[in-house]
């Protein structure tokens, strides 16, 4: 194996692994907070994310950001961070004064009534709203699609309706990466062929 593909794949591993330490150390502190259901995504999700940026740097976009942690864990990479959430509003505004955030733009409305986004590079996607076919077939990912250049990142893809959708949109972008119960990424088939190479 040729030692420029060696370091790439070894930037990646520690990458992830960065990505999953820091995943769990801001749920800690979110949970310190009083709000312990669900605080942030998994480790392997975390790592995902962060992996996904350091592959393709740029912006984030998110559905379904409840209390901002999977938002906060990107923007140390991202450039910018743009998060659409209806609800939550006011425990996310509290973790982010507490932990004192900046970067990350909220649009407190549904997907499918956002119409525009902040203009911005946006090359890593994150699906983890409301876990339908529907709205996620409907809305959010035309959203992301329309917008991201990168990676489409999905949760919780045990749950049936995520499930469905993902193996459905595979059929025209390309699944790279799916663990199952926990996540799923899809790129474009145009950098799929660039990278020659799967998520760890």
């Amino acid at each position: 194996m040729p030692e420029g593909n060696l370091v790439m794949n070894m930037g990646l591993r520690q990458d992830f692994l960065r990505g999953a330490a820091l995943g769990t150390e801001i749920g800690q502190k979110i949970g310190a907070m009083g709000f312990a259901e669900g605080p942030i995504t998994s480790p392997i999700t975390c790592g995902i994310i962060m992996q996904c940026l350091y592959i393709a740097p740029g912006s984030y976009l998110e559905t379904g950001t409840r209390y901002g942690g999977s938002a906060i864990l990107a923007r140390r990479l991202a450039k910018t961070v743009v998060t659409i959430d209806p609800g939550y509003d006011e425990e996310y505004q509290k973790v982010i004064a507490e932990l004192k955030i900046e970067g990350i733009t909220k649009i407190v409305k549904p997907s499918e009534v956002v119409k525009r986004l902040p203009k911005a590079d946006y090359t890593v996607g994150f699906v983890d709203g409301l876990h339908e076919y529907d709205q996620i077939i409907k809305y959010d990912f035309p959203l992301m699609k329309k917008y991201v250049k990168g990676f489409v990142i999905f949760d919780d893809v045990d749950i049936e309706g995520v499930e469905k959708a993902i193996l459905e949109l595979s059929s025209d972008w390309s699944l790279l990466y799916y663990h199952y119960p926990s996540t799923a990424v899809l790129t474009n088939l145009e950098l799929s062929n660039k990278l020659h190479l799967g998520i760890i």
